[in-house]
């Protein structure tokens, strides 16, 4: 599972509208490349956004970070994974206990007989 935290606390020092900031931080947040984030900020005249733009861009700089990018990324496809052979087991064990036959539920499903095979040894 992976886990981001932010420091809400640190926002209190600003006078501002903190449901529009924390929308536009989540916004910024979202944004895959730092271009975008840059662009997005260019004329908010925000700190806190600036400054979550300038922590971004010092974590990317830094190539110690690299190999916990990477390690995010594979968590993250690894987790998808999981859950949907963890929903088509959970399909399949539904169709099971309404008596429908390995080849019907292959049928519907559209997974082969090994796919089969492997999420049924998950349980």
């Amino acid at each position: 599972m992976i886990l981001f935290v932010i420091d809400i606390d640190k926002l209190a020092k600003f006078t501002y509208n903190k449901c529009k900031k924390l929308r536009n931080l989540a916004i910024i947040l979202k944004m895959r490349w730092l271009k975008d984030m840059e662009k997005y900020i260019e004329n908010k005249e925000d700190e806190m956004l600036e400054q979550t733009v300038a922590y971004v861009k010092e974590f990317l700089s830094n190539p110690a970070n690299h190999n916990l990018i990477g390690h995010h990324a594979s968590e993250v496809a690894n987790a998808k994974i999981e859950g949907i052979d963890e929903t088509k087991l959970a399909i399949i064990k539904r169709m099971q206990a309404k008596n429908y036959s390995k080849k019907e539920i292959m049928s519907i499903t559209g997974i082969n007989n090994s796919e089969y095979d492997k999420l049924l040894q998950m349980s």
